[in-house]
């Protein structure tokens, strides 16, 4: 080969091998595929899904290696196998999820994907609506009638159970008592009050209530021996006391207590008050007696639990009453506890957190009124004392959940007797705590009717300057604020009762007499409506039974009332 060539064919040699070398040196290797799957959506109560990143792949080699990584959403989530190309989550929540999935591949190169994950919220079951039917009325010799609750509905149309209760239990026999319909027999005249209970597949429970009316058999009745509700209907007795006189009656677990009162004397002869307690057993129908520590009239009391705590009352002779009574129902046993100070015959009994707050009209051995509030605790069975910003007679009082108010009331009275120097002052406890605070009401006085409803503290009407009041100061616990509201006349002592969402303030003295009114105010809309007792009366009590308030009465005019109003709260009549 001739010089020449062979020295072309070398530089081509050459040229084709440094062309093939840098062809591999300019060769990229490409990135892998990342594949979180598909976006999923569950609904609890499953809390837990599968990502799957198999499907993830590489060009030109192989994936080694994959990470799972919550890159958002709620806290609560627990990924099961981080590392591997499929992994469970579990305990998620309602929200929205997203996670990303990292894998590699055999040359150290990465990819990314996410996948997002939804988590919505169960269809929310609604309560059912009872329904226990209209009210009857029969006339002996018939004692029998059927119940029918049939009306009862359940937006998801899944009512599971019926369950038909007398109120209180009695000797009238229910048969088919877990049944829409029920045949009650063995009814003797009087009122008789049975509760539907209802509940749905989700577990909600709504209860109804219906009255029936046994009437005698016989034919004109003596007026005085007949107790009217809207035109009907008697009570039925369920014995005649030890001893007769005025009393009040209290209940704690199944014993109805009727403790002291006042003794008619004979002719010629004064009036008396008595120690004598006869305790009614509701669950045995059997009597029995005690006594009080002292004689005492007209005791105010409240339930805690099991117990029953006694306090004041008008005194015996020059003996003011220096202690309350506690009745406990459970061991049916009695016991006293010796207050800080003696009691004047109307203070204030209100309970939060086991303890019963007892303040209002407590009298200092050199004269006056003490700011001291005695605290009882039914737990420990002890007493101990605080001191209230300012000392009043007959401040209103009322509980919501911890807290205890103390509103209102008056410092002095006139020669006469009659309050005077009224007070806006309200103290307020947190019994938990035992720490006190401050407010004022939008005007000054006293004979508030109190209550507490949801997350509401409701002062409404009430005495002051001369004249009752109409204004109603309304305390929301949860946002710590005050609003004022009006009643539809105004007028104190107003008799108050609770049912549902609402709150009835019926009855007391408006600037004309006795009120018939009752305003009605209902939590849920925060809105205010009127009604009519059926006449103009004070009411003494009001009863809840299910969805109705019966409202009962002590006085009309110049003479003793019959009258019974009762208060549908599902049919607003």
């Amino acid at each position: 080969m001739q010089p020449i060539l062979k020295f072309t064919t070398y530089l081509i040699l050459l040229v084709m091998i440094i062309s093939i070398s840098c062809k591999k040196e300019r060769h990229v290797k490409m990135l892998p595929v990342a594949n979180a799957g598909t976006d999923q959506t569950i609904t609890l109560p499953k809390d837990s899904v599968l990502l799957d990143g198999s499907a993830s792949t590489d060009p030109d080699g192989t994936i080694t290696s994959y990470k799972w990584t919550k890159i958002s959403g709620p806290v609560s989530s627990n990924i099961i196998n981080p590392t591997s190309s499929k992994t469970s989550i579990k305990s998620l929540v309602m929200g929205v999820y997203k996670f990303e999935l990292t894998v590699t591949d055999n040359g150290g190169l990465s990819a990314k994907d996410t996948v997002q994950i939804m988590v919505d919220n169960p269809a929310i079951n609604q309560p059912p609506v009872a329904n226990a039917g209209v009210d009857q009325t029969i006339t002996l010799p018939v004692n029998s009638v059927t119940l029918d609750g049939s009306k009862s509905s359940d937006p998801e149309n899944k009512i599971i159970s019926y369950k038909w209760t007398a109120i209180p239990v009695h000797y009238a026999s229910i048969a088919n008592a877990n049944a829409a319909q029920a045949k009650v027999s063995n009814l003797i005249q009087g009122i008789h009050l049975f509760e539907l209970k209802v509940t749905d597949h989700g577990g909600l429970i709504a209860k109804d209530t219906v009255i029936v009316t046994v009437l005698s058999n016989f034919g004109a009745c003596n007026e005085d021996s007949i107790l009217i509700v809207k035109g009907i209907a008697t009570l039925t007795p369920i014995g005649t006391l030890s001893q007769a006189r005025y009393v009040q009656a209290a209940t704690a677990a199944d014993k109805l207590v009727f403790a002291g009162g006042l003794v008619e004397g004979g002719p010629g002869q004064p009036t008396a008050i008595t120690n004598r307690v006869d305790i009614y057993n509701l669950s045995t129908k059997t009597w029995s007696t005690a006594k009080l520590s002292e004689p005492r009239n007209g005791l105010k009391s409240i339930t805690v639990g099991n117990k029953i705590v006694f306090a004041s009352g008008e005194w015996s002779g020059n003996n003011v009453p220096k202690s309350i009574e506690i009745y406990d129902a459970a061991l049916n046993t009695w016991s006293s506890v010796v207050l800080s100070s003696p009691l004047y015959n109307s203070p204030v009994l209100v309970s939060a957190n086991n303890k019963v707050f007892i303040t209002g009209a407590n009298y200092l051995q050199n004269g006056g009124i003490s700011t001291k509030s005695d605290i009882y605790d039914a737990a420990t069975n002890a007493l101990s004392t605080v001191q209230l910003s300012q000392a009043r007679f007959e401040p209103s009082a009322t509980a919501n959940g911890n807290k205890v108010f103390f509103a209102g009331g008056y410092q002095n009275t006139d020669r006469d007797d009659n309050p005077i120097d009224f007070t806006a002052r309200v103290d307020i406890c947190d019994a938990l705590t035992n720490t006190w605070t401050t407010a004022e009401l939008s005007e000054a006085r006293f004979g508030m009717a109190a209550a507490s409803i949801a997350n509401k503290i409701i002062f409404a009407g009430g005495y002051g300057s001369g004249k009752a009041s109409n204004r109603v100061d309304i305390y929301d616990v949860s946002t710590n604020t005050w609003t004022t509201a009006s009643l539809s006349e105004p007028r104190s002592n107003a008799v108050v009762a609770a049912v549902g969402n609402k709150l009835l303030f019926a009855g007391g003295y408006s600037n004309s007499g006795q009120s018939a009114k009752v305003d009605i105010y209902d939590a849920t809309t925060n809105s205010w409506s009127v009604a009519n007792l059926s006449q103009h009366r004070q009411i003494s009590s009001a009863v809840t039974l299910g969805n109705k308030v019966l409202f009962f009465t002590s006085y009309y005019g110049f003479r003793n009332s019959n009258i019974i109003d009762i208060y549908d709260a599902a049919s607003n009549t």
